[in-house]
């Protein structure tokens, strides 16, 4: 059976991972693209700051322990990682996402919701900068 969630540059620069989420994915392969992801990063050459796209498709189904399973993630993202953007149209998705922010602290200076890739994209990218241009330390 093939993997229900891949992890992939987004970009040639190699500044965003893009998560593609099959609509019935299971948490197994999200671990296991998480671990790619962070295979990926390792082995760049290009060592800044990062963005995460998480790409879904308007007919994603949830599995079960969604707020846990997320939360639980989400505190175990890559250092380099500044920012993670959310790409979805469906409405459960949605509230999920909303419902994140409002019970994990300091989740909404990282995690974001965009409607397209390249509105998730010029997201990052701007998030990316600004630590550039804070001069931020990234490990």
């Amino acid at each position: 059976m093939a993997n229900t969630v891949t992890a992939t540059w987004d970009n040639t620069e190699q500044t965003i991972v893009r998560f593609d989420f099959a609509d019935d994915f299971t948490w197994d392969d999200a671990y296991h693209a998480k671990d790619d992801a962070d295979r990926l990063i390792n082995e760049s050459a290009y060592k800044g700051a990062l963005g995460v796209i998480f790409a879904t498709s308007p007919n994603v189904r949830m599995p079960r322990n969604v707020l846990s399973a997320t939360r639980n993630g989400l505190t175990k993202k890559h250092p380099r990682v500044v920012a993670i953007a959310l790409v979805t149209q469906n409405s459960f998705t949605r509230i999920m996402y909303n419902t994140l922010v409002k019970i994990v602290p300091g989740l909404a200076q990282v995690y974001h919701h965009a409607t397209t890739l390249d509105e998730a994209r010029m997201l990052l990218n701007a998030k990316i900068a600004e630590t550039q241009d804070s001069g931020q330390a990234v490990s």
